[in-house]
């Protein structure tokens, strides 16, 4: 005879970070559910007002950096050259360090 386990479907919000979707547009999905449309509404625009104001920000952020002649993925690639690793070498390619090849007295 088989034996049959109970499936429980569990949702672990505790895991999804505060941008993740479902949390965004929780309350959106809550007061539709509860047929609440004119709240389900207000929360629709504020999510998507919020969603603009942080693109429009991204987007003077790249404005400014395009102005002082800096942008963050030149920083992160001159970032390698401040630290010169004793034991490893990163490969271009792949991004994986490499075992150099000297002499160490231990």
């Amino acid at each position: 005879m088989s034996q049959s386990i109970p499936f429980e479907k569990k949702v672990h919000t505790n895991i999804m970070g505060p941008m993740e979707s479902r949390q965004v547009w929780k309350s959106v999905t809550e007061s539709l559910l509860r047929k609440e449309y004119t709240e389900a509404t207000k929360h629709k625009r504020f999510v998507e007002e919020t969603q603009r104001r942080k693109l429009i920000e991204k987007e003077k952020e790249k404005e400014r950096e395009k102005d002082n002649g800096y942008s963050m993925n030149e920083f992160k690639k001159e970032k390698k050259s401040w630290y010169e690793s004793v034991y490893f070498d990163i490969d271009d390619d792949t991004g994986r360090p490499i075992l150099k090849d000297i002499n160490v007295q231990v």
